[in-house]
């Protein structure tokens, strides 16, 4: 009888340590790969913002820094697995679960975008342009609309040259014409104004202050009226900002250009540009395009001297 009663408690207690460990086992149970009890865990993600299409792994450890490998995860509520590549761009919430255990994470899912990003070029309806020198021409001075002022206008032009010499063509080629203001260095024999070239400086130029005109030719065709009036109709807004600008000192010296630029047109086509490379002048007097030229008189002053 004794027997038979120190087995039955053998027995019970053999039970009652299963059921223990079986109830464990579903609230947060133990690490298989350390055989050590799980009390806590910790998801991260290799990336919590990613390209529409980039993988992600995911990684769960214990409180004990250890790899947990048999967690559950969802994404929005979704089971996945890891790694985990999204099918749509949004945001989810991945959740890793181990019995009453769990742990988050938000990953961010973007569409890649694939607009140009103008680099010595500009940029029209997502078509990139190259432009790869960028130049100003020297259009003359002018007598303002105030009586005794003048100002010097300078084309701002980045472009594209294929081929050389008489061969050269320029099918991207874009002006932003600027004004600058200019003082008499002394007359004539006639009594008229002289005057010293000045170089264009850096800045930030509008539309509204001392930008005068423009001028596009994206893939050898021009996308502005040949007559001033009309153009200007057709410009609804300019801003071009030059953040630094070295002229060569001597012939073979060393110059830099940066400077980035939009036009808006009235049928709201927009042209973004941007270039930063060498730089040099050129004389832009004969160009058979006409300057829409504000506040000012229309005929060059004759009494240049470079």
């Amino acid at each position: 009888m004794k027997k038979l009663f120190c087995f039955l408690a053998v027995a019970a207690t053999a039970a009652f340590t299963s059921c223990s460990s079986d109830d464990d086992s579903g609230n947060n149970g133990e690490n298989p790969g350390t055989g050590n009890e799980v009390t806590a865990i910790t998801l991260s993600a290799s990336a919590t913002s990613v390209d529409l299409g980039t993988a992600v792994t995911f990684t769960v450890v214990d409180q004990d820094g250890d790899a947990v490998t048999n967690a559950t995860l969802t994404a929005n509520g979704n089971a996945i697995t890891s790694p985990w590549t999204a099918e749509t761009a949004g945001e989810y919430t991945v959740v890793a679960t181990l019995g009453e255990l769990t742990s988050s994470v938000t990953v961010t899912v973007t569409e890649e975008d694939t607009t140009p990003v103008a680099s010595d070029s500009f940029v029209i309806d997502d078509t990139n342009y190259e432009t790869n020198v960028g130049a100003f021409a020297y259009r003359g001075i002018y007598a303002a609309e105030t009586e005794g002022e003048y100002v010097i206008v300078w084309d701002f032009n980045p472009y594209l040259v294929v081929g050389t010499g008489e061969e050269a063509t320029f099918p991207n080629d874009l002006y932003i014409t600027l004004q600058f203001p200019i003082t008499p260095t002394g007359e004539n024999e006639a009594g008229e104004p002289t005057f010293t070239i000045t170089n264009p400086t850096t800045g930030e130029f509008t539309l509204d202050t001392n930008i005068l005109d423009a001028w596009i030719i994206a893939n050898s065709e021009a996308l502005l009226p040949t007559d001033a009036t009309e153009r200007a109709a057709a410009i609804s807004d300019i801003t071009l900002n030059i953040t630094a600008l070295q002229f060569a000192e001597t012939e073979g010296g060393s110059s830099n250009l940066e400077a980035t630029y939009t036009i808006t047109l009235t049928n709201g086509t927009v042209i973004n540009g941007e270039y930063s490379g060498e730089t040099g002048m050129y004389d832009g007097t004969n160009q058979g395009r006409g300057i829409s030229i504000k506040n000012t008189t229309v005929a060059k002053s004759q009494n240049l001297r470079k």
